[in-house]
């Protein structure tokens, strides 16, 4: 019973999810903030919704439990995020961890198609020593530019720390804290 419960609750959760982002769509909100909410299974299909809006500019999942199977969904937005859309915030999502490499690479892929995101914000969102690998070969490679990038709070370790640093040393990232 419990988890037939359990199941019921999250289908309805990730449908009232759905319709708040079909709500900010069509009301043509250019900043939907979605914090502290337990997005789970519902994230494709909101991001689904968000790649129709014309007026997007910032994407905020703050503190949205995201994890390392929420990556590639995320990721695929951000590789097609609409021309609009400049800034994304995905402070506090401590589960993305490894997945964030997928992230890096979908901001990489953004930066070629001449797409405006210039701004990631992922504090405390897990990002292990080898996705930030992923993010220094692409700084490396100058396959990213963004005006700001921040990684604070995450587990990555002081050598790469200073290895991303070096990797920026021509500037692929104007502001880029770790």
């Amino acid at each position: 019973l419990k988890q037939s419960v359990e199941a019921g609750l999250g289908s309805r959760l990730e449908e009232g999810f759905c319709k708040l982002a079909r709500a900010f769509v069509a009301e043509g909100r250019g900043i939907p903030i979605l914090a502290n909410l337990p997005l789970g299974s519902a994230l494709p299909r909101m991001l689904d919704e968000f790649k129709t809006h014309k007026k997007l500019r910032k994407l905020i999942l703050k503190s949205c439990s995201l994890t390392v199977a929420d990556a590639d969904a995320l990721a695929e937005f951000i590789r097609h995020a609409p021309s609009t859309m400049y800034e994304a915030y995905l402070n506090g999502n401590g589960g993305l961890g490894g997945g964030a490499a997928l992230v890096f690479v979908a901001i990489a892929d953004n930066y070629a198609a001449t797409l405006p995101l210039s701004a990631v914000s992922m504090p405390e969102c897990g990002i292990t020593d080898q996705a930030a690998a992923t993010l220094e070969q692409l700084m490396q490679n100058r396959q990213i530019e963004l005006v700001e990038l921040n990684l604070r709070g995450n587990p990555i370790s002081d050598e790469m720390k200073e290895r991303l640093r070096r990797a920026n040393s021509d500037g692929c990232v104007q502001s880029l804290q770790i």
